[in-house]
């Protein structure tokens, strides 16, 4: 399949094979928020997640991959969806709008596609197209007719210095983060399940998990809040008063 779109980059899009998968890691790597540790991009989590869905990947024709994307299918009684597990392209908007257009011609007859539903099989292993980090690639998916599904605001704590060394700050601030959980506490894994805590409890859990992430030299810690569950708005506030910074905006994507 070969794609022109008003542009001086002829893109073509064709299903990956073992060869791409090299230069596929290296286009997720460009495209990934930059909380995960470097190392973290370039191990197992990469080439594994690669393999579970059908990849597509846009080339320049001459061996060099562009673009890829992800798609897979999923039944549910009558209906069958379509999906994109996720799309990168180092934020270019040809290579995104060819690779959106390639992934609807191989949905037609669906009764939905999603986008981004899913989490990522490499950090920071979550759902969610980034609206700031990735602009050219949501654009890309909203041009083509998507609309939000759901969202959800990341935040980060930094690792806090305290007393430590130089050494040791370089050290917790590439180590893997921590989760703060539904019931605030902590976890090596992200967390998404609504909030089952009265925000007081909840907030009394946070401040004594953040505690031990301070004492145990963990680094920084991360949460996600659901914009679209009660309360969110007070969990944000809450964030923020223990240190906590946006970091972007996630969003999930329907077509229908």
């Amino acid at each position: 399949m070969v794609v022109a779109l008003r542009t001086d980059r002829t893109v073509w899009v064709r299903p990956a094979v073992e060869t791409d998968l090299r230069q596929v890691e290296d286009v997720i790597a460009a495209d990934c928020l930059g909380i995960a540790p470097t190392s973290a991009r370039r191990t197992g989590p990469l080439t594994s997640g690669l393999t579970r869905q059908a990849l597509l990947v846009a080339h320049d024709g001459h061996g060099q991959v562009l673009g890829a994307a992800a798609l897979c299918r999923a039944g549910a009684r009558d209906l069958l969806t379509g999906g994109v597990a996720w799309l990168h392209c180092r934020e270019h908007p040809v290579t995104a709008a060819v690779l959106v257009r390639a992934a609807l011609e191989r949905s037609a007859g669906l009764s939905a596609v999603t986008a981004f539903t899913e989490p990522t099989p490499w950090p920071p292993h979550l759902p969610g197209l980034a609206l700031h980090d990735r602009p050219v690639t949501f654009d890309a998916f909203t041009d083509a007719g998507f609309r939000t599904a759901d969202q959800w605001l990341l935040f980060q704590r930094p690792p806090q210095s305290g007393q430590a060394g130089n050494a040791d700050r370089a050290e917790r601030c590439t180590a893997p983060p921590v989760w703060v959980t539904a019931a605030g506490g902590i976890s090596r894994t992200p967390h998404s399940e609504p909030f089952p805590l009265p925000d007081t409890l909840w907030r009394g859990n946070l401040r004594r998990s953040l505690e031990r992430v301070d004492a145990g030299g963990y680094g920084r810690a991360l949460t996600t809040v659901d914009l679209l569950a009660p309360r969110a708005t007070r969990r944000c506030e809450i964030l923020r008063a223990c240190g906590f910074e946006e970091v972007d905006l996630l969003r999930s994507l329907v077509l229908v």
